[in-house]
């Protein structure tokens, strides 16, 4: 979706430049475009981009946009912060009737943030409902709003949307949701298994090991057994001398591990 970007820089101390920002304030009140003026950060001004740019509307906001370029613009925008209190700069999009439609026919959820099509036809967002950090006085942020509505107030309950929503949400918070939980509980499930399964094959590796030892008369305070690594160590705590490193080498033929031994330097 096409647009154009309008980059200013006016000297309101100046003859013309004054009437022409008024002309422009006048302009974006008439269209019920508010400014997004800025204290800081990078500059509104942006006159590089002045001129034809593309829309992405995948995710539609209020009052800005991205764009196809990874460009974030605003429907009007301001630098507030300027050393000189009489210039004024920024920039600002010709808004056009696409862009009010897509606004109007996207809703979006207060919680959350998921967008659908107001087509879709869903009063309340079903993606949160679950989440561990909603609580039931914050239900009405579920309300799937116009984008277009901006941060307007979501209205509150009526009796018979709590008396539909309650059961769901509870639902939703001791048992969890269909498809989002689904793949939750299934990646869980798996992560905990596999923590299991690691642990067990350490331990039974650690048992072992110094039972092996233990059966072939080697002293087992020689040995620590590393579960990060799967590998037991000799001479962790006194390097290994060279007068030693023979008869331990010998004495370790056949231990079923991986094994390093510190030697003295």
């Amino acid at each position: 979706m096409k647009t154009t970007l309008h980059a200013y820089n006016f000297d309101i101390n100046k003859s013309g430049e004054r009437e022409a920002y008024d002309a422009l304030c006048a302009d974006m009140k008439t269209q019920g475009v508010k400014c997004f003026a800025t204290h800081g950060g990078n500059s509104h001004y942006v006159p590089q981009h002045a001129g034809e740019i593309e829309l992405e509307t995948k995710t539609v906001f209020d009052n800005q946009w991205n764009t196809v370029d990874r460009l974030r613009v605003f429907d009007w925008a301001e630098d507030a912060c300027l050393p000189a209190k009489w210039m004024k700069r920024g920039h600002y999009l010709t808004i056009t009737n696409k862009m009010r439609e897509i606004r109007r026919n996207t809703n979006s959820c207060g919680y959350c943030g998921n967008q659908e099509p107001a087509t879709k036809g869903t009063v309340f967002c079903g993606k949160c409902i679950g989440s561990e950090y909603l609580q039931a006085s914050d239900l009405k942020l579920t309300r799937m709003w116009a984008v277009d509505e901006g941060k307007n107030k979501r209205p509150d309950l009526t009796e018979r949307e709590a008396a539909m929503l309650l059961p769901l949400y509870r639902q939703a918070q001791i048992h969890g949701t269909e498809a989002r939980d689904d793949v939750r509980i299934a990646a869980q499930r798996e992560a905990y298994v596999s923590s299991c399964t690691k642990a067990i094959d350490a331990a039974t590796t650690e048992r072992d090991g110094f039972l092996w030892l233990m059966d072939n008369a080697i002293k087992t305070s020689l040995a620590i057994y590393y579960k990060h690594t799967g590998r037991f160590a000799f001479g962790w705590r006194r390097p290994i001398g060279a007068t030693e490193l023979g008869e331990l080498k010998q004495s370790l033929s056949g231990f079923p591990f991986p094994y390093d031994i510190k030697t003295e330097d």
